[in-house]
């Protein structure tokens, strides 16, 4: 027979594990269904909306890691007002990050990242997003 409060400790524990990690988000822009993440037509619909964003509202949810020609990215979740997307962010030159590198984001996915700082370029008319910073990672 088991014991009641070994049953009560791995009822409460699944419910803090199930309460942790990313949000529920629903995506409501049709252009986010209709293009690839990577895609101008994506790129610029998620700039214009991230541009009527308040970044504190913002949060970055890891995917996963993408590697191209020695780049490094780090494929994200971004959940805000009305926004529910993804995001490709160019990571090479984040010091936090070189462990994410390193491991190919392993054991990565889910975890949410704080005090995410980026610059946008624009390069043969394509949006490119380049994480400059961040203050920490939630796993």
């Amino acid at each position: 027979m088991l014991n009641m409060k070994k049953i009560g400790t791995a009822v409460i524990s699944s419910l803090l594990l199930a309460s942790c990690g990313e949000p529920q988000c629903t995506n409501t822009n049709s252009v986010f269904d209709k293009y690839p993440v990577d895609g101008k037509e994506y790129n610029a619909e998620l700039l214009r909306v991230l541009q009527h964003q308040d970044g504190y509202n913002l949060s970055f949810w890891i995917n996963r890691y993408i590697s191209v020609n020695n780049r490094h990215y780090m494929q994200v979740k971004v959940h805000g007002d009305d926004l529910c997307a993804n995001m490709v962010f160019e990571i090479g030159g984040v010091k936090r990050l070189e462990n994410f590198i390193t491991i190919a984001g392993k054991s990565y996915s889910g975890a949410e990242l704080k005090g995410v700082t980026y610059t946008v370029d624009s390069i043969g008319g394509s949006i490119h997003f380049v994480m400059t910073g961040l203050t920490r990672v939630i796993d």
